[in-house]
């Protein structure tokens, strides 16, 4: 008999899925057979498989060991050692990127401009690959922890936009942040310096939709007679204005903090320029007539980032450590 003990990062999964990768070579079929032959049981008990795992539970296999380990090997070690190896090629090789905090369940990184948040196409190296790649560095993760739970990013930010992103480390931690961030209970600010002389604070509403042949977001403030609602989102947008400032090339400037009540593509940068205030540097949404005096004072980029996340206070079990953390990452534009 083969025991398997349930830690931390293994919890909140059906006992099935967690078997089908665990046991690769195995297939589904077999292991349901096996489930309702009662070769496979949980806690001593027989089960149907969809239970949800919790640390600390016990599996066990009524298998012979070399049994076990034909179904344990095959496929996913081989591919997970080329993720592996992609993972610690982006660790050595994207620069800038800096862990803000971690704990058990979760990784947030500050991303710096121009690198992306996941892969567009296969080999890509992004913060995802780069967060793997560093977990690997620790210890944390290997290619035989990969075949069951692949540590992922949660909340995307544009290539060229910065600030801090949440990395799910276990299936917890993932879960958790996944639900908070669907149902809007994780706050996340962005500093943002925009074109205009920009006071007060507001908040915005609009209906958001994304030609995806062109990349780009348009926003309205309402339907014209025979649109579709349904063919747009609703999308809420909050600021407050920090301060004005003169700048000679640019005219007038403002700093605004900006609260992503909803978070859809591009929503800041095409919610602001829709109002008449682009962002400084946005090349997509902003004046093209200013892009020479940008290009000289070094600005190739949106000035936007990521700079504040406030966890809520109520959290599950073994997650109580985030509960109304804040956490803050200033950019480096504002810095210098």
């Amino acid at each position: 008999m083969i025991e398997i003990i349930v830690d931390a990062a293994d919890s909140m999964q059906r006992v099935d899925k967690y078997l089908i990768r665990q046991l690769p070579g195995a297939g589904k079929s077999l292991i349901y057979k096996q489930i309702r032959k009662k070769n496979i049981t949980l806690n001593g008990s027989k089960m149907s498989g969809q239970e949800k795992l919790a640390k600390g539970d016990t599996i066990q296999l009524y298998f012979a060991d070399e049994t076990y380990e034909k179904f344990r090997e095959p496929l996913y070690n081989e591919l997970n050692e080329k993720t592996l190896a992609l993972c610690d090629k982006a660790y050595e090789t994207l620069t800038g990127i800096r862990v803000v905090y971690e704990d058990e369940n979760i990784l947030v990184l500050n991303k710096p401009m121009g690198i992306l948040s996941q892969q567009a196409i296969e080999n890509d190296m992004s913060l995802n690959e780069w967060a793997i790649g560093y977990l690997h560095n620790n210890g944390t993760v290997d290619a035989r922890s990969l075949a069951h739970f692949k540590p992922s990013v949660l909340n995307r930010l544009d290539r060229n936009t910065s600030g801090m992103v949440i990395v799910g480390k276990t299936l917890l931690g993932s879960n958790t942040c996944s639900e908070l961030i669907r149902n809007r209970k994780i706050e996340k600010y962005y500093l943002t310096m925009v074109m205009g002389k920009l006071e007060g604070s507001r908040t915005l509403f609009g209906y958001h939709v994304k030609d995806g042949k062109i990349n780009k977001v348009e926003i309205k403030d309402s339907l014209l007679p025979g649109e579709n609602e349904n063919d747009y989102d609703l999308v809420e947008t909050r600021y407050r204005s920090i301060k004005t400032m003169r700048q000679e090339r640019l005219g007038d400037i403002s700093l605004l903090e900006v609260e992503l009540v909803t978070g859809k593509s591009h929503q800041i940068r095409a919610h602001l320029s829709h109002i008449g205030y682009p962002i400084v540097g946005d090349m997509k949404y902003g004046d093209k007539k200013y892009e020479r005096a940008l290009f000289s004072m070094g600005i190739k980029n949106q000035l936007l980032h990521s700079y504040k996340i406030v966890f809520p206070k109520k959290l599950p079990e073994g997650m109580h450590d985030l509960s109304e953390k804040v956490l803050v990452c200033m950019p480096e534009w504002l810095e210098d």
